[in-house]
């Protein structure tokens, strides 16, 4: 259909596309970049010890072990992910169990005695089994446990 304005016929679909309002799309929500549901390969790093102040007359002793995992964020950044342990407490038993499952072996008396987290951890490859959850309006990936890495395949 034509239409005149002044001396000038107007097709109306030209009107009509000159007021189309454009698309208006964009992203309600932008989904936090986390590590991956389930099976990650990855190493452990940073093994780190330190006392957590409960309060004026408790402190905890913290292990705190970290896995740089092979999956990588949308940056190109390797996921790290941390679990610690409340070794002045129920935490000590937890670290023994992950380290068996980790492992395939229970710690000797001596590593129990002679403890050193670097030595025994630092750059070992692990699977790590990782779990989200949410808290508050944020996804959070956390290890569920540690599993062994499976044995290099070597060609023959």
């Amino acid at each position: 259909m034509t239409t005149q304005i002044g001396n000038t016929n107007i097709d109306s679909n030209e009107i009509a596309d000159q007021h189309a309002e454009p698309d208006l799309i964009f992203h309600l929500e932008n989904p936090p970049c986390v590590a991956p549901v389930g099976n990650n390969a990855g190493r452990f790093i940073r093994p780190e010890m330190f006392e957590r102040k409960i309060d004026e007359t408790e402190k905890r002793r913290i292990l705190k072990v970290s896995v740089q995992l092979d999956a990588q964020d949308d940056d190109g950044k390797p996921f790290v992910l941390s679990r610690e342990y409340n070794l002045s407490g129920h935490g000590l038993t937890a670290f023994k169990e992950d380290i068996k499952a980790w492992r395939g072996t229970a710690l000797t008396r001596d590593e129990r005695r002679d403890f050193n987290a670097s030595r025994l951890v630092i750059n070992k490859p692990v699977v790590v089994v990782v779990a989200h959850r949410e808290i508050g309006n944020k996804t959070v990936a956390y290890i569920k446990s540690f599993q062994p890495a499976a044995a290099p395949v070597v060609a023959s």
